[in-house]
Parts: C-alpha cells; sequence; structure tokens
C-alpha cells in the first residue's frame, strides 16, 4: 500500500513540476504554442515520470545501506529517469550545454521538493509527539485518580 501510495504522491508532484515548467517554457519564449496532442504527451509524460520517482522514493525507506547512499542512488535515478523521459518527450536537445542546463533545473527541483517534504515530515513528526506527550499526560492523570481511589 506505501508503494502506491509513494507513485501517486510522485504523479502528483511530476504533474505540479510539469505545470510549472511548462508555463516558464510558455512565458519565456515568444512564440510556444503546445496543441492538445502536445499537452497530453506532457501529461502522461509527467504521470510516468513522477511514477517511477515515486516507486524509487521507496528505496530510502530501506535500511539496506546508510541514508546518504539511498539519497545518492534515489537522485541517480531521479536524473536518470528526467533524461530518458526528456529524451522522449524532446525536451532537450543532445548539447553539452542543453544536457548541463537540464542537470542543474533537475536538481534544483530535486532540493526544492525534498526542502518542502523534509518540512512536511518535521510538521507531522511534532504533531505525533505532541500527541503522545497528551497522550501520556492522559494517562498520568488517568494514574493519578486510580491511585486516589
Amino acid at each position: 500500500m506505501k508503494w502506491l501510495q509513494s507513485i501517486i504522491i510522485g504523479c502528483l508532484i511530476g504533474l505540479s513540476v510539469s505545470y510549472v515548467v511548462v508555463t516558464i517554457s510558455a512565458l519565456l519564449k515568444e512564440n510556444y504554442v503546445l496543441s492538445g496532442a502536445d499537452l497530453l504527451e506532457e501529461l502522461l509524460l509527467a504521470l510516468i515520470l513522477g511514477a517511477v520517482i515515486g516507486a524509487a522514493t521507496m528505496l530510502l525507506d530501506l535500511d539496506l545501506w546508510p541514508f546518504r547512499v539511498l539519497l545518492s542512488v534515489h537522485f541517480l535515478i531521479v536524473v536518470a529517469s528526467v533524461y530518458i523521459v526528456g529524451a522522449i518527450g524532446d525536451w532537450y536537445d543532445m548539447s553539452f550545454i542543453s544536457i548541463v542546463i537540464l542537470f542543474v533545473e533537475i536538481l534544483i527541483i530535486y532540493v526544492i521538493v525534498w526542502g518542502i517534504m523534509l518540512i512536511l515530515e518535521k510538521r507531522e513528526i511534532e504533531d505525533i509527539n505532541k500527541r503522545i506527550k497528551n497522550l501520556i499526560l492522559e494517562i498520568l492523570v488517568l494514574i493519578k485518580i486510580f491511585v486516589i481511589l
């Protein structure tokens, strides 16, 4: 079930990032036009890319290697996936500078997404800790009442 959840979240992130990239491309290029078929292709590629990256994110839950190694492997999977899907979608030309620029874009998006995910995780952990603390206080009150009786 967690795999499916990770894939769905990956798809949603992929669609969101794709939408932002297409919008920025449209704003930066004067005569940028996409047909319905082009938009459908972008949607499908974003879904595929998001699903692959979402599934790869499950690597981070494994205790096979240290987290930094797993994160590095995840990043390499993300980079390889973007290059492969980008080649299929004709997102970049094969010049060295284009490939470097794409790598920098991937790195920036990766850092932003992970920054957001870390903030959300931290909030969730704080919420769980607060609930545990409240539960412990309630248990202590019940114990106190039981001892008094």
